[in-house]
């Protein structure tokens, strides 16, 4: 059995392995743990750079994205006219530092516009380029990689976004952004910060000259790794954090001196071996200066625990070979067994007290986020919502209710009813219609008033599981615009039910007027060889010219009946200029200045004059309500290539008071008028802008307020130049006429009557038909080669349209006349009467039905 040793031995002993090996050990593991808490204070500082970096260049790419959207937004709406595009292409990129430039380019790859400093690339195509190609294929913007054009070399990349189905914008960015926000960053003189592209070529660094010389970086391929790490470069260590930038194929580097980063740890560790040398000299010196005195207190502190001991409780430690340990352990083996068991209870309850609140935090949690949740939808509705208890206290409203009745939300409060909050009253409203939502039980709507908004108010009631009820759901719709809309809308059917009726009495009117204008033309011609009396030619003539009123009441008729109906021909718009100018002098009045500005050798439109006539009409009374007291107007007419196409344009400018900004873009949709009630219709520049877009013309407007308006309209040429002639010039030669073979379809008896004693008065051998069937048959039958079918487009059973069909599929070279009173389902696109033969409008007179047939001929 071993002796037992003596105390101060081993206190001696112990002391020293106390301090020590405590103090070493202590002291290594404080440079591990410190060690790597500089690791990870090191990858966390360059993971915040990082951060910083990669933040500020996503800021970059987001305002260009932003920017091209609010461009793309600008362009869709129309505001920026064609010829303006280039000039606030050239306000963006002065506006906004982050484009070199900004362009509109084809899917072709043509570049349609580009800002005004870079107008000779306008036309260039950059198909071929890489960019231009990957963005084509893209669905979403696209940012391309970094590339050097050839008008900057410097490092850009294009960015581009889609803004029609033919065409998409394209934002040149070049890369100095990144290379400041890399400037800004760089804090010590020995760190290096640098972002490479998808080929690890240098875009942005510290040092701007390995930018510009186009260096690449070393071991790209282990850039790649996102993340912080050692890496030997010109026999130095760096330590390196790397992370890729997605948006853009980039990669963001910085670049430390490992030993920069570490420096601490090596002072540490040199401070760490003087300190471990000191403590242990000075543990010698401690260990014998204080063996007493501890052995003391240890005697001592056997005498009191031998007090706290008196309990008789069994112990569970063993002897050991210090005699004074043994009492020490026994005793606090005593104590640390009560408290053991105290402190086992005390941490079980505490177990369960963390368990339950965990579980109301949860609840808590969900129930919030649940509120919140329905408050953001509810919210977020364009209907009021609101919800009452049955003595009409407000319980829930939301933020459309207040938008909708202009209520401060300071003015609820809990105590606050409905008919308080709403419309001010101190009793529930006389219309209110809770009492009878409660009885029927079901769901109530109805149309209510509150500052000039109509409003749909509807009873939602409220029940528990019970039956007892609990009080209403109310709802608020504004419905103004909508009844305002519907009433434009019957008001349009309106107009378009009066438009069918005209159009249909000016189709059987013509036919009248055909058979009046015809025989008196006839009779007139006739009376001239057989020297009648003056008298009766002077009666047949006012008929004659009677007549011809009607035919142009007619005409006004049919273009308020439908826009697109018309009868267009070869005409000079100079022509129709100064016919109308003395009418146009006595609408303007006398306090305004006329002028006209003609050019000669006009090029020809092929147009309908009776519309031409009333856009000028329309523009002139504008034009004159512009100008209360008086003014000028002056018309200009000129020849222009637009869009590689020649167009004509006619030009009227006033003096009034233009059209203010906030209306502008309202003032060609129907039924806008600043006029007051009953002074005006609102269709005046809405048929103009019909009645052009059908003869595929534009209209372009040029206003200041209050100083005057220019509205030009172009409308294309037919390239034939010629002098304004009038038709005393014509000579009509009739032996051209004599033995042709004319097949005339006609279901009116009188005009095919009246047409077939014209044309057999020239020498025309006459072939009639009653209708579209009879016509097929008689050419079918007929031996003779037909050389003109003049065809009526309206008949019963067969119309003018497929009798030419049906005989062009035998005959291809076959040529038509067709002649119409109003056709509203033939004059449209789809059989495009224009291109097939020439359409003569009812009711013609008899000279120009042989000039038709001349023409046909000739043609």
């Amino acid at each position: 059995m071993r002796q037992p040793k003596t105390l101060k031995a081993l206190l001696k002993k112990n002391i020293l392995i106390v301090i020590v090996v405590p103090t070493t050990v202590f002291i290594v593991l404080s440079i591990i743990f410190l060690m790597n808490f500089v690791k990870i204070n090191v990858d966390h500082e360059q993971k915040m750079e990082l951060d910083i970096i990669e933040g500020e260049m996503q800021k970059m790419f987001d305002s260009n994205i932003y920017v091209l959207s609010e461009v793309d937004a600008i362009l869709e709406s129309g505001i920026i006219e064609q010829e303006k595009i280039n000039h606030y292409l050239e306000s963006i990129i002065n506006r906004f530092e982050l484009f070199d430039s900004i362009r509109i380019v084809g899917k072709d790859g043509r570049i349609i516009h580009a800002p005004i400093k870079e107008q000779e690339i306008i036309g260039f195509n950059i198909a071929y380029e890489n960019y231009f190609q990957s963005a084509l294929n893209s669905k979403e913007s696209y940012w391309s990689k970094v590339f050097m054009p050839t008008e900057s070399l410097k490092p850009t990349i294009a960015i581009s976004l889609d803004i029609q189905s033919d065409q998409m914008i394209i934002g040149y960015c070049s890369l100095n952004a990144i290379q400041k926000i890399v400037d800004d960053m760089l804090i010590e003189p020995s760190h290096s910060i640098a972002v490479v592209d998808g080929y690890g070529t240098y875009i942005a660094h510290s040092d701007f000259n390995k930018v510009s010389e186009r260096e690449n970086v070393l071991n790209y391929k282990k850039l790649k790794v996102n993340g912080t790490y050692v890496m030997n470069y010109n026999s130095e260590k760096l330590l390196v954090s790397s992370r890729d930038f997605k948006q853009a194929d980039f990669t963001i580097i910085i670049y430390k001196p490992f030993f920069d980063s570490y420096f601490v740890i090596w002072y540490l560790l040199l401070l760490s071996l003087i300190f471990v040398l000191f403590v242990f000299i000075l543990s010698i010196f401690i260990a014998n200066r204080q063996s007493k005195p501890i052995l003391d207190t240890i005697s001592e502190l056997i005498d009191q625990t031998g007090e706290i001991s008196q309990g008789n409780y069994d112990t569970a430690l063993e002897h050991t070979g210090i005699i004074e340990f043994n009492e020490l352990k026994n005793n606090f083996n005593s104590m640390a067994s009560m408290v053991q068991e105290m402190f086992n209870r005390l941490s079980e309850s505490q177990m369960e007290l963390e368990i339950l609140n965990e579980d109301l935090c949860l609840q808590n949690e969900e129930i919030k986020k649940s509120e919140e949740q329905i408050s953001v939808i509810i919210n977020s509705t364009y209907d009021g919502i609101l919800v009452l208890d049955a003595k009409f206290n407000i319980q829930w409203v939301n933020n459309a209710v207040y938008e909708l009745f202009n209520i401060n939300k300071k003015h609820l409060t809990k105590q606050s009813k409905c008919y308080d909050l709403l419309y001010g009253f101190q009793s529930k409203c006389y219309h209110c219609d809770m009492e009878v939502v409660k009885l029927s039980r079901d769901k109530l709507s109805k149309i209510t008033t509150h500052h000039k908004k109509l409003i749909e108010e509807t009873y939602i009631p409220n029940y528990d599981d019970t039956g007892m009820f609990l009080g209403v759901i109310k709802t608020f719709r504004d419905i103004t615009d909508k009844v305002a809309l519907e009433t434009k809308l019957n008001r349009a059917i309106k107009m378009e039910t009066v438009g069918r009726l005209t159009g249909g009495i000016a189709h059987d009117f013509n036919n009248i007027l055909q058979v009046i204008i015809g025989y008196t033309d006839l009779v007139m011609v006739q009376m001239q060889h057989t020297g009648e009396s003056d008298s009766v030619q002077a009666k047949l003539k006012t008929i004659y010219e009677s007549a011809n009123k009607a035919e142009r009441l007619i005409k006004k008729l049919m273009t308020f009946s439908k826009i697109d109906q018309i009868s267009p021909k070869s005409i000079n718009l100079n022509v129709i200029v100064r016919e109308l100018g003395t009418m146009l002098s006595r609408i303007i009045g006398d306090d305004i200045v006329l002028s006209l500005r003609l050019e000669d050798m006009l090029p020809e439109i092929f147009a309908d004059p009776t519309q031409i006539e009333q856009i000028i009409m329309n523009l002139f009374i504008n034009a004159k309500h512009a100008m209360p007291n008086g003014g000028s107007i002056d018309v200009h007419t000129y020849s222009i290539e637009k869009n590689g196409m020649l167009y004509v344009a006619l030009e009227i400018t006033d003096t009034g008071t233009g059209i203010s900004e906030d209306i502008r873009e309202k003032i060609f949709d129907p039924f806008f008028t600043t006029k007051d009630i009953g002074k005006g219709t609102g269709l005046g520049l809405a048929i103009v802008l019909g009645i052009v877009e059908k003869h595929h013309g534009i209209i372009e407007v040029d206003t200041t307020e209050g100083a005057g308006t220019t509205f030009t309209i172009f409308i294309p040429s037919t390239h034939i130049q010629t002098m304004i002639q009038s038709k005393a010039d014509f000579v009509i030669d009739d032996s051209k006429l004599k033995g042709l073979n004319i097949l005339l379809a006609e279901d009116d008896d009188s005009v095919r009557t009246i047409a077939a004693s014209i044309l057999r008065s020239k020498g025309i051998y006459l072939i009639e038909a009653a209708d579209g069937r009879d016509a097929i048959k008689k050419y079918m039958d007929m031996e003779k080669k037909i050389d003109v079918l003049i065809l009526d487009v309206i008949m019963p059973g067969i119309n003018g349209v497929e009798v030419f069909e049906s005989i062009k599929s035998i005959n291809p070279n076959i040529k038509a006349i067709f002649t119409t009173g109003y056709s509203n389902d033939f004059l449209g696109e789809d059989y495009n009467l224009f291109l097939q033969g020439k359409v003569l409008q009812k009711p013609y007179k008899n000279e120009e039905l042989i000039l038709s047939i001349l023409e046909v001929l000739e043609a």
